[in-house]
């Protein structure tokens, strides 16, 4: 399945009490200098055969028939805008696509033209070189297939991370091979060379797809989707000394291996230089049979009170209900269901002290 760029509908507009159009709603993909109101189409003028496949902020399109057709399922690109190029929103040029027949394929003419970079990373410009058919796939879909929309946002405006995103998923793209493993850090560019694994990742944390392969992708890699990924973490030697796995110490390491081991696998530095309050933190969360959480509830620095300190570790957890708990935050879930919301935070506000 292509994975698209965010988009909802939201209600009518209202101005005075009058309502206007069901009106797209979508994330900024990128932010302009300047106001402009359409796209100029890169390429050549004379392959042309209808506005309606050019994302503009004005209603409607030249050719009857294919506006008609997309104003029936999307009144607002007759009603308010045929997209907005400002904000990347190409909703109506991409129903043209699927409804109108041939008449949007001359804006995939570029995907022939050599010098406009790779299909599988964000490259800067519109289009791909390297392949043609991954271009041409990407911009136009599948036409009448739900699951393989089109993306004209890519040969219209920029082949960006969400079009690299789509190329690393598609059996009409070629990129094994053509970006970083998923086990290795990527600083350069997100997403990774396995697209079941990068979709686990950014499941996470989508900021994974869209701007880098973090650290933390790595060990969602590792650890979260393994069965996916099939990615080993590395594993530092654990240093012998009598910390206790559950407490701060005063150098690297602890006093049970496996824990040890484990913590380290996530955070090297709790073996290579320093047991802080953070590996141990991680210890409680992640060696249960070794370590619990601490009482009063909400107290996560080990200094028997809640207080501003324990807020703000607090806070980095609460994620709500049916989002996914961060690594550390074991201790904050204080009946056990997998999630930090409002009931943790009433029973943490009632131990704290100021």
């Amino acid at each position: 399945m292509k994975t698209v760029r965010a988009m909802a509908l939201i209600g009518l507009l209202a101005v005075g009490g009058t309502a206007l159009a069901q009106a797209p709603v979508f994330e900024p993909r990128f932010s302009p200098e300047s106001e402009y109101d359409q796209i100029e189409v890169p390429v050549s003028t004379e392959l042309r055969t209808s506005n309606c496949c050019e994302i503009r902020n004005t209603p409607g399109c030249d050719d009857p028939t294919c506006e008609a057709a997309v104003c029936a399922e999307l009144p607002a690109c007759c009603e308010v805008s045929w997209g907005d190029p400002v904000f990347g929103n190409a909703d109506c040029t991409n129903l043209a696509i699927q409804l109108c027949g041939e008449t949007c394929k001359y804006i995939v003419d570029g995907c022939d033209e050599p010098g406009t970079g790779r299909c599988c990373e964000e490259n800067g410009s519109p289009f791909c070189d390297e392949d043609s058919t991954c271009c041409r796939s990407i911009c136009l879909g599948t036409p009448g297939d739900p699951l393989d929309p089109p993306d004209s946002y890519c040969c219209l405006v920029e082949w960006d991370s969400l079009c690299a995103q789509q190329a690393r998923g598609s059996d009409q793209c070629e990129c094994q091979g053509q970006v970083e493993s998923c086990c290795e850090v990527n600083f350069d560019a997100p997403g990774c060379d396995n697209f079941e694994c990068m979709d686990c990742v950014c499941s996470f944390d989508s900021l994974c797809c869209t701007a880098a392969w973090f650290p933390w992708c790595v060990q969602f890699a590792q650890f979260e989707c393994f069965d996916r990924c099939q990615c080993e973490p590395v594993i530092p030697p654990c240093p012998a000394n009598d910390n206790d796995c559950c407490q701060q110490g005063g150098s690297g390491g602890c006093n049970n291996d496996t824990c040890c081991g484990t913590v380290c696998a996530r955070d090297a530095y709790c073996c290579n230089t320093l047991w802080d309050n953070q590996c141990a933190i991680l210890a409680r969360d992640l060696c249960t049979d070794t370590c619990s959480c601490l009482t009063p509830f909400g107290d996560i620095d080990g200094d028997g009170q809640v207080t501003i300190g324990d807020f703000y570790e607090f806070t980095q957890c609460m994620t709500g209900p049916d989002a996914y708990l961060p690594v550390g935050c074991r201790c904050f879930d204080d009946n056990q269901d997998g999630e930090v919301d409002l009931s943790d935070f009433k029973r943490f506000q009632d131990n704290f002290n100021e």
